[in-house]
Formats: structure tokens, sequence, C-alpha cells
């Protein structure tokens, strides 16, 4: 990768995980004040979502089969899921607004996921990736719950 892409990758990401937090806080406030969620926020995240997607689009077009075998392939498959998340929630739910509790959660927890991407930001802290690693394998059996 190239240093001013992989530099502004890793800026996006963290500003997505500032607006994941600033959206989780204006979600709540909203939820107690009985008030109906702004379109704003589910624009945002439609946007970060096109980005997402371009990204990874042209890191699998630069590294070709090394995406899926390479060192870092746990990785991009973490990032193909997530994009594959944002995607979907987009389609189903363009406008952030949730009308089906059961759906709702999903979606939610599935959004909060998005945050393990500022682990690929976090290369050098080891412990904390191993931390996101054991956290991601151990999703299966959440889901049996």
């Amino acid at each position: 990768h190239c240093i001013p892409f992989t530099a502004t990758a890793s800026a996006i990401i963290l500003l997505n995980a500032a607006f994941v937090g600033a959206e989780a806080s204006h979600n709540f406030n909203v939820a107690i004040a009985g008030e109906q969620v702004n379109a704003f926020w589910g624009n945002v995240e439609n946007v970060f979502s096109v980005w997402f997607t371009l990204e990874l689009g042209l890191r699998l077009w630069a590294e070709k089969i090394t995406f899926f075998t390479g060192p870092e392939w746990k990785m991009n498959a973490l990032d193909c899921l997530l994009v594959f998340i944002s995607v979907v929630g987009a389609v189903v739910n363009p406008a952030g607004s949730y009308s089906k509790a059961t759906i709702a959660r999903i979606l939610r927890l599935f959004r909060f996921v998005r945050i393990f991407r500022v682990v690929r930001v976090m290369k050098a802290f080891h412990s904390l990736r191993l931390l996101a690693f054991s956290i991601m394998e151990s999703m299966g059996a959440l889901f049996w719950c």
C-alpha cells in the first residue's frame, strides 16, 4: 500500500469510530426524549459505507489473490464482513431509522462491530489486536444465544 492511501484510510477509520460514538450518544438522548432520529446520521453512515466499499475494492484490485492469502488475510476478511454489513444495512434501512425492533437490534449490533476497524489502524498494539481477534472468534458462539 502507498503511505498516503493508508494514512487517509486510517484517518477515515478513526473519524468513523468517533462518528459511531457521537451517533450512539445522540440516539440515546433522542430515545430518552422520545424524539425522532435526524436523517443526518443515516446519511453520514451511508457516506462512510460508500468510502469503505471503494477502499475495499481498491485494496482487492491492488493485492489480488494475496488479499485472501497474505499475512493480513484475517483483517481483510473482517473488512469484507464489515463492508458487507454496511451495504446490507444501507439497502435494508437507507435512512438509518428502524421500524422493527428485532431488525433494529441486529443492525445496531453489526454497527457496533464496525468499531473493530480501529484495530486495523493500531497494528502496533499487539495485545489490543489479540483481544479484538478473540472477540471476533467468539462472535459465532454469541449468535447461538
